[in-house]
């Protein structure tokens, strides 16, 4: 089985496309509540996927099954055409960066929190760190990749906090992306700063964006829409728009909120 593994990962660190493929894929938590009731969908390496639907409807769920944080009981996920099941934990998370509302950060240097192999030389995260405008950033608050971040990045506003973030996931160079909505609650002076790092951190990646704000998903090429754990609509946002179906009662929805 060990060398079973090991042909695999090597396989894929030469040759990953990123084509991810959910096949009637039911999930659940107990024995008896499916929270993903036969999830199909093929996503293109490349490809920018947004997923949306109420609180609790499977979004989260569903990606967080690409890294193999749970198990599903039904059905078969693919990546590149293999189970993901043939591939070590490790392996699939090395694979796959997430960046969420709230960036995780400890108490520790920006390059501590930026990258924690030590072998990866300086000039490579200042690089990453210019690609984003993490460099700018530091440069107008005086930072160097030495200087100190408090517990939970205590010390950073909002904004830096997730340059930060995204600068981490380019590092990583990671084959698939996934943003839980990155670009929420970002102080105005960051909005397009973050905007621009997106777009850079994005460039030929796989990438799944969970969207609370609907507004966000200009960048996607196609929009999942989920339903009480079940996948109800799939398209481009003109498409889901003059369906006048479940995106479309969404963004009434959120207009009114508006």
């Amino acid at each position: 089985m060990k060398k079973i593994y090991l042909f695999l990962s090597l396989f894929l660190s030469l040759n990953i496309y990123s084509q991810i493929e959910f096949n009637d894929v039911w999930m659940a938590y107990d024995k008896e509540n499916y929270v993903l009731k036969g999830i199909d969908f093929h996503i293109k390496k490349g490809e920018k996927i947004g997923l949306v639907g109420t609180t609790g409807c499977g979004k989260t769920t569903t990606v967080s099954l690409l890294s193999r944080l749970y198990e599903y009981q039904k059905g078969e996920i693919l990546l590149d055409g293999h189970s993901i099941r043939n591939y070590q934990r490790s392996f699939l998370r090395n694979q796959i960066g997430f960046v969420s509302q709230d960036a995780i950060l400890f108490h520790g240097t920006f390059r501590q929190n930026l990258c924690t192999d030590q072998s990866v030389p300086d000039d490579k995260i200042l690089y990453a760190c210019e690609v984003t405008g993490l460099a700018r950033v530091m440069r107008v608050g005086g930072w160097t990749l030495e200087s100190e971040i408090f517990d939970g990045g205590e010390n950073l506003s909002v904004g830096e906090r997730q340059l930060l973030a995204l600068t981490r996931v380019l590092i990583k160079n990671p084959a698939i992306l996934i943003l839980d909505e990155a670009t929420a609650n970002i102080d105005p002076w960051f909005e397009k700063i973050i905007h621009q790092a997106v777009d850079r951190v994005m460039e030929n990646r796989t990438c799944l964006m969970i969207a609370h704000r609907l507004s966000t998903l200009d960048h996607c090429g196609r929009i999942f829409v989920f339903d009480s754990g079940k996948l109800v609509e799939a398209g481009t946002k003109g498409e889901l728009e003059s369906k006048k179906g479940h995106f479309y009662q969404l963004h009434k929805a959120q207009d009114a909120v508006d």
